[in-house]
């Protein structure tokens, strides 16, 4: 099983919602049935515990997977393209000057507005500069508890 090369508080790389790898940390395994698919709780390095995801073995590298998938994931380098430069970027940088702040509004279930707040390497210029981004629906009561990341997308 490859799941028994992982253990609570490894550190990995894993697919965010945006389908890009960041740093995250195991914070649990399921061996529960409806688990299968993604059994692997992860959490985002420098993100909020409500961004926590369930994954597959196939959204995750880390030591110890299968030789062939083992490639080692280059080191994070300040991103010097046009597009944000995500979580490793901001990480490495020794100054914010330069960031912006992009504010994702919705409504919940009761039409109480919500929102949430992303630190950005760089201005966006066009939709398709900012991210696909998740929160826990079963808190807006917009979704069941055992499958409740939803998608806010720009």
């Amino acid at each position: 099983n490859m799941t028994d090369a992982l253990k609570e508080g490894m550190k990995l790389s894993a697919m965010a919602a945006d389908g890009k790898f960041y740093p995250a940390t195991v914070v649990t395994i399921s061996e529960a049935k409806k688990r299968a698919k993604k059994p692997v709780k992860v959490h985002f390095t420098g993100y909020e515990d409500s961004e926590d995801l369930w994954l597959g073995l196939d959204d995750l590298k880390f030591k110890g997977k299968a030789k062939a998938k083992a490639k080692a994931e280059p080191k994070a380098k300040a991103s010097k393209s046009k597009g944000d430069g995500g979580a490793n970027a901001l990480a490495m940088m020794k100054s914010y000057k330069g960031c912006v702040l992009a504010e994702y509004v919705w409504l919940d279930l009761k039409q109480t507005p919500r929102s949430k707040t992303m630190t950005m390497t760089t201005r966006p210029t066009k939709v398709e500069d900012l991210r696909i981004w998740n929160y826990d629906g079963s808190s807006t009561e917009q979704a069941d508890g055992h499958n409740s990341e939803v998608l806010l997308y720009p």
